[in-house]
Formats: C-alpha cells, structure tokens, sequence
C-alpha cells in the first residue's frame, strides 16, 4: 500500500482543527464545565441575560459563539466583556475551549509567537 502525502490549505486545516475540538473536546468540557454558572459574580444585565436564555452551565455557555451572545437582547459589547473576564479568572487554563473566546484565544497566540520571534533577536 502506497502512502501519499495530503496537501491542505491553511482554511481547511482550520476547520478540521474545529471539528476536532468540537467532538473530542466536548467529552471532556462535559465534565469540567458541567456545573451552574457563578450569576453573583456578574452585573444584573448579564444575570439577566443568561437567566432568560436558559444558560445554567458554563457547559452550556461554552457552546455559544460570540454572534449568539451579542444577538441576545440586553446583551452587548460590555457584557460580553465582563463574561470574557470572569470566563479567564475561573478557568484560567481552560478558557480557549469557550466558542466566544476563540478569537482572543487566537489572537494572544499569534502574539506569544510574535514575541517569541522578536525574543530569539532577529538580527539584520
């Protein structure tokens, strides 16, 4: 049997990562996200919100994109910022697995291999 390499774009590599970590990841956010949602923690607006919806797990939470959330009524830039922050403060370690959190996730890494870049001392 003859191996042969597979060529993928940068786009489909994306997505076949985000299948992954949609299908592996959700048994074990199961677990780790798998208790109610610390409301005293967040403003009333935000409380709210997240009690209109039905949100009682930070599992259930962790299954929302960014555009679902900012779609809710009573629910905008601030309260998606504050639930950012609370989301990193109780899951310091775990916070990349939360759909609305991808794009920070992405972001602080192109930044940590930016730095690690400018760290080596590129010299010219």
């Amino acid at each position: 049997m003859k191996k042969y390499p597979i060529y993928l774009t940068m786009q489909q590599i994306i997505v076949l990562k985000e299948i992954f970590e949609d299908e592996v990841m959700k048994h074990y956010q199961v677990d780790t996200f798998n208790e109610p949602i610390e409301l005293s923690c967040l403003n009333a607006r935000t409380r709210h919100v997240i009690r209109n919806n039905n949100i009682e797990t930070y599992f259930k939470l962790s299954q929302f994109e960014k555009k679902e959330l900012l779609r809710m009524p009573n629910f905008g830039k601030n309260s998606l910022k504050l639930l950012k922050n609370h989301i990193k403060q109780k899951f310091p370690h775990d916070w990349r697995s939360f759909k609305f959190m991808r794009e920070e996730a992405f972001d602080e890494d192109l930044m940590m291999q930016y730095e690690r870049l400018n760290y080596k001392g590129a010299r010219w």
